[in-house]
């Protein structure tokens, strides 16, 4: 690879690209790429990175929403995020690409996981792959049912921050977002 591709893969899988906060005034819940995104294979050197860049951010607790076949790139990610954040700070919602997460994943395991971090004042991380659907519907959700937002500023907030709630195209997000702030209020 010539010096120019290799700057350019630097640069590109840097985790502090896509790395922000719920909403502008969110102090514990953040959203992100996955290590190493956008790259098939990573390497233990990437993974290592975006751990010592969540670690600057205070970051303590993680939720990855990647399914089976997108951990594949990885020797062992959920195994490494145990070692280096402790079992009980890591949460696997394994989500197809372009899906909703489930119901019943959202309202029992995320939010749930999220309200806890806020109770202990511990930052949580939130990722997918790119770090834009499926992670800003799951941010939306924890601002329709945690912070009083309504849908549209909720996903107009996770819009502001780089994610895109509404890039699975699924009708069903409103109905989603209004059972996540029915079972949270």
């Amino acid at each position: 690879m010539n010096k120019f591709m290799m700057k350019l893969a630097e640069w590109i899988s840097n985790p502090k690209h896509g790395f922000t906060a719920a909403y502008e005034g969110e102090h514990f819940v953040f959203g992100a790429r996955r290590p190493g995104f956008p790259f098939a294979r990573v390497s233990s050197v990437l993974l290592q990175r975006w751990i010592a860049f969540m670690r600057t951010q205070g970051i303590i607790r993680v939720i990855c929403l990647l399914p089976p076949r997108q951990l594949a790139a990885y020797e062992d990610l959920l195994r490494s995020y145990h070692q280096e954040f402790g079992k009980d700070n890591v949460l696997w919602v394994p989500v197809e690409d372009f899906q909703l997460v489930e119901e019943d994943q959202l309202i029992y395991r995320i939010l749930p996981f999220l309200a806890e971090s806020e109770q202990l004042q511990l930052k949580t991380v939130v990722h997918c792959s790119g770090g834009v659907g499926r992670t800003g519907h799951v941010l939306a959700a924890w601002l329709v049912s945690c912070r009083g937002m309504s849908n549209e500023e909720a996903i107009t907030a996770v819009k502001r921050q780089g994610r895109n709630a509404r890039e699975s195209r699924d009708k069903r997000l409103d109905e989603l977002l209004d059972r996540c702030r029915d079972s949270f209020s």
